[in-house]
Protein backbone atom coordinates (compact mmCIF):
# COMPACT_ATOMS: atom_id res chain seq x y z
CA UNK A 1 0.00 0.00 0.00
CA UNK A 2 1.33 3.38 -0.87
CA UNK A 3 1.57 5.96 2.06
CA UNK A 4 -0.21 9.08 1.86
CA UNK A 5 -3.67 10.95 2.72
CA UNK A 6 -7.20 11.81 1.71
CA UNK A 7 -9.18 14.77 2.52
CA UNK A 8 -11.98 14.53 5.08
CA UNK A 9 -14.47 17.34 5.56
CA UNK A 10 -15.89 18.39 8.38
CA UNK A 11 -19.43 18.32 6.27
CA UNK A 12 -19.24 14.69 6.54
CA UNK A 13 -20.13 14.94 10.16
CA UNK A 14 -23.64 16.51 9.15
CA UNK A 15 -23.74 13.92 6.47
CA UNK A 16 -26.15 10.96 5.79
CA UNK A 17 -23.58 8.72 6.00
CA UNK A 18 -23.00 9.35 9.19
CA UNK A 19 -26.97 9.09 10.71
CA UNK A 20 -26.47 5.47 9.95
CA UNK A 21 -25.41 3.06 11.98
CA UNK A 22 -21.16 3.13 12.54
CA UNK A 23 -20.56 0.31 9.84
CA UNK A 24 -22.05 2.61 6.57
CA UNK A 25 -19.37 4.83 7.49
CA UNK A 26 -16.73 2.54 7.76
CA UNK A 27 -17.34 0.79 4.38
CA UNK A 28 -17.47 4.45 2.75
CA UNK A 29 -14.06 5.57 4.91
CA UNK A 30 -12.56 2.08 3.60
CA UNK A 31 -13.77 2.78 0.23
CA UNK A 32 -12.03 6.13 0.15
CA UNK A 33 -8.90 4.76 1.50
CA UNK A 34 -8.40 2.29 -0.96
CA UNK A 35 -9.51 4.61 -4.29
CA UNK A 36 -7.14 5.67 -6.82
CA UNK A 37 -5.06 8.78 -6.07
CA UNK A 38 -3.67 9.14 -9.71
CA UNK A 39 -4.68 6.98 -13.01
CA UNK A 40 -3.57 3.92 -13.22
CA UNK A 41 -3.80 0.85 -15.37
CA UNK A 42 -5.08 -2.19 -13.79
CA UNK A 43 -3.73 -5.63 -15.52
CA UNK A 44 -6.43 -8.61 -15.89
CA UNK A 45 -6.38 -12.02 -16.90
CA UNK A 46 -7.30 -11.82 -20.85
CA UNK A 47 -4.06 -9.46 -21.12
CA UNK A 48 -6.03 -6.37 -21.69
CA UNK A 49 -5.80 -3.57 -19.01
CA UNK A 50 -8.17 -1.78 -17.55
CA UNK A 51 -7.68 1.97 -16.70
CA UNK A 52 -8.72 3.53 -13.05
CA UNK A 53 -8.91 7.01 -12.57
CA UNK A 54 -8.70 8.84 -9.29
CA UNK A 55 -11.03 8.38 -6.76
CA UNK A 56 -12.11 4.75 -8.21
CA UNK A 57 -11.66 1.18 -7.07
CA UNK A 58 -11.98 -2.35 -8.36
CA UNK A 59 -12.80 -4.74 -5.20
CA UNK A 60 -15.68 -7.38 -4.51
CA UNK A 61 -17.58 -7.69 -1.50
CA UNK A 62 -15.70 -10.28 0.23
CA UNK A 63 -12.56 -8.27 0.25
CA UNK A 64 -14.51 -5.15 1.56
CA UNK A 65 -16.33 -7.43 4.22
CA UNK A 66 -12.37 -8.72 5.46
CA UNK A 67 -11.04 -4.92 4.83
CA UNK A 68 -13.41 -3.49 7.41
CA UNK A 69 -13.73 -6.39 9.79
CA UNK A 70 -13.37 -5.21 13.60
CA UNK A 71 -12.62 -7.05 16.75
CA UNK A 72 -14.75 -6.85 19.80
CA UNK A 73 -13.50 -8.19 22.95
CA UNK A 74 -11.04 -10.03 21.34
CA UNK A 75 -14.02 -11.72 18.72
CA UNK A 76 -13.40 -11.12 15.00
CA UNK A 77 -16.55 -9.50 13.76
CA UNK A 78 -16.49 -9.52 9.99
CA UNK A 79 -20.13 -8.48 8.34
CA UNK A 80 -20.99 -10.82 5.70
CA UNK A 81 -21.19 -10.11 1.67
CA UNK A 82 -25.08 -9.72 2.05
CA UNK A 83 -24.55 -6.11 4.55
CA UNK A 84 -22.06 -4.92 2.20
CA UNK A 85 -24.36 -5.24 -0.83
CA UNK A 86 -27.18 -3.71 1.39
CA UNK A 87 -24.30 -0.74 2.51
CA UNK A 88 -23.20 -0.18 -0.64
CA UNK A 89 -27.03 0.08 -2.95
CA UNK A 90 -27.48 2.47 -0.23
CA UNK A 91 -24.63 4.36 -0.70
CA UNK A 92 -25.18 4.59 -4.35
CA UNK A 93 -28.94 5.37 -3.40
CA UNK A 94 -27.34 8.59 -1.70
CA UNK A 95 -25.50 9.75 -4.35
CA UNK A 96 -21.94 8.68 -2.51
CA UNK A 97 -21.09 6.30 -5.11
CA UNK A 98 -21.48 4.86 -8.84
CA UNK A 99 -21.15 1.00 -9.08
CA UNK A 100 -20.34 -1.09 -11.87
CA UNK A 101 -20.38 -4.55 -11.71
CA UNK A 102 -18.61 -6.84 -13.96
CA UNK A 103 -16.28 -9.76 -14.76
CA UNK A 104 -13.18 -8.77 -12.73
CA UNK A 105 -15.22 -7.34 -9.97
CA UNK A 106 -17.11 -4.29 -9.03
CA UNK A 107 -15.69 -1.04 -10.11
CA UNK A 108 -16.60 1.88 -7.33
CA UNK A 109 -16.50 5.78 -8.46
CA UNK A 110 -16.51 7.95 -5.47
CA UNK A 111 -18.46 10.81 -5.89
CA UNK A 112 -17.02 14.02 -6.57
CA UNK A 113 -13.90 12.70 -5.75
CA UNK A 114 -12.25 14.82 -7.66
CA UNK A 115 -13.70 18.14 -6.53
CA UNK A 116 -12.35 17.29 -2.58
CA UNK A 117 -9.55 15.78 -3.30
CA UNK A 118 -7.65 17.35 -6.44
CA UNK A 119 -4.97 19.76 -5.99
CA UNK A 120 -6.23 21.03 -9.78
CA UNK A 121 -9.22 21.36 -8.09
CA UNK A 122 -8.16 24.12 -5.94
CA UNK A 123 -6.05 26.15 -8.68
CA UNK A 124 -8.95 26.61 -10.90
CA UNK A 125 -10.76 27.64 -8.55
CA UNK A 126 -8.53 30.27 -7.21
CA UNK A 127 -8.03 31.17 -10.82
CA UNK A 128 -11.32 32.02 -11.34
CA UNK A 129 -11.49 33.74 -7.68
CA UNK A 130 -8.64 36.14 -8.95
CA UNK A 131 -9.88 36.64 -12.37
CA UNK A 132 -13.41 37.91 -11.15
CA UNK A 133 -11.47 40.18 -8.48
CA UNK A 134 -9.09 41.38 -10.85
CA UNK A 135 -12.35 42.47 -13.89
CA UNK A 136 -13.60 45.68 -13.24
CA UNK A 137 -16.63 44.36 -15.69
CA UNK A 138 -19.02 41.65 -14.31
CA UNK A 139 -18.81 38.97 -16.44
CA UNK A 140 -20.27 35.48 -16.28
CA UNK A 141 -18.21 33.30 -14.29
CA UNK A 142 -16.58 30.59 -15.49
CA UNK A 143 -18.51 27.05 -14.20
CA UNK A 144 -15.90 25.40 -11.84
CA UNK A 145 -17.87 22.12 -12.48
CA UNK A 146 -17.90 21.82 -16.27
CA UNK A 147 -14.16 19.47 -16.33
CA UNK A 148 -15.57 17.25 -13.68
CA UNK A 149 -18.82 16.45 -15.77
CA UNK A 150 -16.42 15.66 -18.96
CA UNK A 151 -14.12 13.50 -17.09
CA UNK A 152 -17.45 11.66 -15.56
CA UNK A 153 -18.77 11.12 -18.96
CA UNK A 154 -15.63 10.01 -20.04
CA UNK A 155 -14.74 7.67 -17.06
CA UNK A 156 -18.62 5.94 -17.62
CA UNK A 157 -17.44 5.09 -21.11
CA UNK A 158 -14.05 3.79 -20.08
CA UNK A 159 -15.82 1.50 -17.39
CA UNK A 160 -18.43 0.54 -20.02
CA UNK A 161 -15.27 -0.17 -22.58
CA UNK A 162 -13.95 -1.96 -19.38
CA UNK A 163 -16.65 -4.31 -18.74
CA UNK A 164 -17.58 -5.43 -22.25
Amino acid sequence: MKRGFTRSWRKELTSMVWLMPPIYHRVFYWLRQKAKWQQELVPTDRGIGIWLEPGMLITSYQIISEGVAYSDMGVLRTPSKKTIGKILKWLEKNEQIQIVAGHYGTTIRISNWEKYQSARYETLSNASKTNTANSKRKRRKADPYAHLYIEEVNSRKQVQRGSN
